[in-house]
């Protein structure tokens, strides 16, 4: 007589968790190991503001041209998306692997002077204006990116000695 517990062999049942726990530690690598930016996030957040506001999946409202990339991530977004809130909102209240704050380059992989590079809404970027000396934009809409050095980093030193 076997018990319910018994159904799965004992070596499945260590494979099993083996793929599990290997699976949960790929996830958590990708969500917090990777630091890159994507576009497509931010074409997936449109669609979900214009199906939030419209109801249609379009990238401007009024458009009868519907496409996104992702429809279960655009499904999701849009549906945690409350009433009245904007792109700075969701960035900053939903769960960070939903959130765009997610996507950070690191100094080395984008500018070699930079301490970070991101996408940011206008109101994000008046902090950023306060609390970091160097910027370069990119797209001065709902959300664009900025690159920006700390004002506490020391100005790198671009003279060669030799001279």
């Amino acid at each position: 007589m076997t018990h319910p517990r018994d159904e799965h062999p004992r070596p499945v049942r260590i494979t099993l968790l083996t793929i599990g726990i290997a699976g949960a530690a790929v996830r958590l690598w990708f969500i917090f190991g990777l630091h890159f930016m994507e576009e497509d996030s931010l074409i997936t957040l449109r669609y979900s503001q214009n199906l939030w506001r419209s109801g249609a999946l379009v990238y401007n409202t009024g458009e009868r041209v519907m496409g996104f990339t992702s429809p279960l991530w655009t499904l999701l977004m849009s549906l945690l998306k409350p009433p009245g809130w904007g792109a700075e909102q969701i960035q900053t209240f939903q769960p960070g692997w939903i959130t765009l704050r997610s996507y950070e380059v690191p100094k080395n992989r984008f500018y070699a002077s930079s301490d970070r590079a991101m996408f940011a809404t206008p109101a994000q970027r008046e902090w950023f204006e306060s609390n970091y000396t160097e910027q370069v934009r990119f797209g001065e809409g709902e959300l664009g990116l900025v690159v920006m050095r700390k004002r506490s980093a020391p100005t790198p030193c671009t003279q060669d000695s030799r001279s």
